[in-house]
C-alpha cells in the first residue's frame, strides 16, 4: 500500500443532507458555513425554498436548501464573488445593477 491508498481510505466525505429531515435556520447555517442572516435574504427573495415559514414558529429547511446554498457558495467562489452583506454592507438587496456595453464590429482582412 503507498501513500495515495491511505490518503483515500482517510478522507472526508461531504455530508449528505437526509431527504426526511428538516433543518432549523442554525442548523442549516452551520452545514452550510453560510450566515443566517444571508440565508434569510436568499429566502426572501425566491432562491431557497424554505418547508416552513414564519409563522408556524421559524424557518425550516430541507435537503434541496442545503444543496441550493452550497452551490451558491460554489458559484460565488468559482466566479470570485464576495458574498453579500447585510445591515452595515454598503450593497442591499434591492439594489439594481445596470450594465452597457457597445459592440464594435471591424472587418477582418
Amino acid at each position: 500500500m503507498n501513500n495515495t491508498d491511505k490518503v483515500s481510505d482517510h478522507a472526508l466525505q461531504l455530508f449528505e443532507p437526509d431527504p426526511d429531515v428538516v433543518y432549523t435556520i442554525e442548523t442549516t447555517a452551520n452545514l452550510t458555513h453560510v450566515g443566517r442572516r444571508n440565508i434569510l435574504v436568499y429566502y426572501k427573495q425566491g432562491l431557497l425554498p424554505s418547508v416552513l415559514a414564519p409563522e408556524s414558529g421559524g424557518y425550516y429547511f430541507n435537503d434541496e436548501a442545503i444543496r441550493v446554498l452550497r452551490r451558491i457558495g460554489h458559484l460565488q467562489t468559482d466566479h470570485g464573488i464576495t458574498p453579500i452583506k447585510v445591515g452595515g454592507g454598503s450593497v442591499k438587496v434591492k439594489d439594481k445593477l445596470k450594465i452597457s456595453f457597445t459592440i464594435v464590429a471591424t472587418k477582418a482582412n
